[in-house]
């Protein structure tokens, strides 16, 4: 047994170590639906027409968004995605240490900032592609402890 599983009783190596490798691959999936999350809401201010830096009050960005159904309909698929995200979150600290499991989520931030040059165009820097790196360093650190 790894040092960061918790404890279980019963079964064989074999299903010990598929029971194991589940916890993995539906964080991988939590961290992915997050960014399909992040990126549908990004989505929805487009197609209700909030610009960013529009400088509009919190309200009325609000009222603009759910006024215009192709946009509600892209914040609908996003807060989705932060629900079933969520439903798996639950079964993965089931099996996982918090310190070991919520650290891999910040995946989720490489993976929008380079989503977000691709899809949206936006600036990407040194400084930025520096914090990445660092990041997917820290990711990989606690993956394989």
């Amino acid at each position: 047994m790894i040092e960061n599983e918790i404890p279980r009783s019963g079964g064989t190596a074999l299903e010990e170590r598929k029971r194991d490798m589940r916890p993995e691959f539906l964080l991988f999936v939590c961290v992915a639906l997050g960014v399909t999350g992040q990126l549908l809401l990004k989505i929805a201010t487009s197609h209700g027409g909030v610009q960013p830096g529009a400088g509009l009050p919190f309200a009325e960005t609000l009222l603009q968004l759910f006024r215009t159904p192709s946009a509600l309909l892209f914040v609908l698929a996003g807060l989705a995605c932060y629900v079933v995200s969520t439903f798996l979150w639950l079964f993965i600290l089931s099996r996982k240490e918090l310190s070991w499991a919520y650290p891999i989520l910040a995946s989720g931030y490489v993976l929008v900032v380079l989503a977000s040059w691709v899809f949206f165009h936006d600036h990407m820097t040194l400084m930025r592609i520096g914090g990445l790196a660092l990041i997917c360093a820290g990711v990989v650190l606690v993956f394989r402890s």
